[in-house]
């Protein structure tokens, strides 16, 4: 059994101040503007609206890997696809309304979206570009940041920083967010750094946050 509680965060102390139960998996979870919150189990994307649960949409046999609620009401949909050959075709990106209408298929023709097995994070900007992080599930294989305009077409890329991923030292992205200012925060999963671009996929800067007790950045 599984539940979804809502917290409220004190100075000293944490209080539940709801929770709901639920029979299927979480895997990602995000919160919308109406107090509505969706969340991705399986092929699914299910959704929690006044402690009732119902499917928004299923995308099987495509597992969705990663989601995200954009400044314009849009989810974004990132999916996992374990074998290079056979995910040639099938859909790396897709948009949505709230309801769960789909907007938009970005498909990864000559595996030009994707060339790992996932969409790990995946964020908008305020133009509607979306940035993604192409990685591999496991492994050390690194990966990179990947931003696509509207259409679909590739912008730019980012493989890490020259001097700082080197050798022993790989890009290993694990979440993309935009700020305010619009420009774009990396966190680099093993260096204890998080990279700083802007819209058109410039560096800058890294901020090194080795200094902060935690094992990994979670945005």
């Amino acid at each position: 059994m599984k539940k979804i509680s809502q917290l409220e965060i004190q100075q000293k102390n944490v209080k539940t101040l709801k929770s709901t139960q639920l029979e299927i998996a979480i895997e990602e979870m995000r919160c919308l503007k109406n107090n509505q919150i969706i969340f991705t189990s399986s092929t699914q994307i299910m959704q929690l609206t006044n402690d009732e649960v119902s499917e928004l949409i299923n995308f099987d046999p495509y597992e969705p890997s990663t989601i995200h609620v954009s400044h314009t009401n849009e989810i974004i949909v990132g999916f996992y696809h374990q074998n290079t050959e056979e995910k040639r075709d099938k859909p790396v990106i897709i948009r949505l309304d709230l309801n769960g209408k789909i907007k938009q298929v970005y498909k990864n023709y000559e595996t030009r979206l994707l060339q790992n097995e996932l969409v790990r994070s995946c964020t908008t900007f305020a133009n509607g570009n979306i940035s993604y992080i192409d990685s591999c599930l496991t492994g050390d294989l690194g990966g990179c940041v990947i931003n696509i305009e509207n259409n679909g077409v590739v912008q730019w890329k980012y493989h890490g920083n020259p001097v700082l991923n080197v050798d022993d030292h790989l890009f290993w992205p694990i979440e993309v967010l935009t700020t305010r200012l619009n420009n774009l925060l990396i966190s680099d999963k093993y260096e204890g750094a998080l990279h700083i671009l802007t819209p058109v996929g410039s560096l800058l800067t890294i901020v090194d946050v080795t200094h902060i007790e935690f094992l990994h950045q979670v945005l």
